[in-house]
């Protein structure tokens, strides 16, 4: 019983180390699309402001826009993959391990006493 309980422990840390890694690999998929998807737009600003001779005040104020919005969205990305990381290898693995150990701690101590009990009273 307690060896199949430390089984499914460990395919519990195992799939949560899983689910990080995908977490990350989203997050940088989203990166990745939201970078490609501001340069397309300043290009697109940039050939749009020289093909009708907009100001170059315009294609600035645009340009400032684009940069600022990236720079948020990829310190917004990485501050929740560092948090989600930092979360599970830190804090949520220890703790995971802990209550593992805890839990199995628990049952061989709780098994030992019932023997010693039984053996006390001269029935084994």
């Amino acid at each position: 019983m307690i060896m199949s309980e430390h089984l499914y422990l460990c395919l519990v840390v195992v799939v949560e180390t899983v689910g990080v890694a995908v977490i990350e690999v989203v997050a940088v998929v989203i990166v990745a699309a939201t970078v490609s998807v501001i340069v397309v737009f300043v290009v697109v600003v940039v050939v749009v402001a020289a093909a009708a001779a907009v100001s170059v005040v315009v294609v600035v104020v645009s340009v400032v826009v684009v940069v600022v919005v990236v720079v948020v969205v990829v310190v917004v990305v990485v501050v929740v993959v560092v948090v989600v990381v930092v979360g599970f290898f830190g804090d949520c693995k220890h703790f995971g391990i802990k209550t593992a150990n805890n839990i199995l701690y628990s049952r061989v101590v709780r098994s030992s006493k019932s023997s010693h009990a039984v053996q006390g009273l001269g029935l084994v």
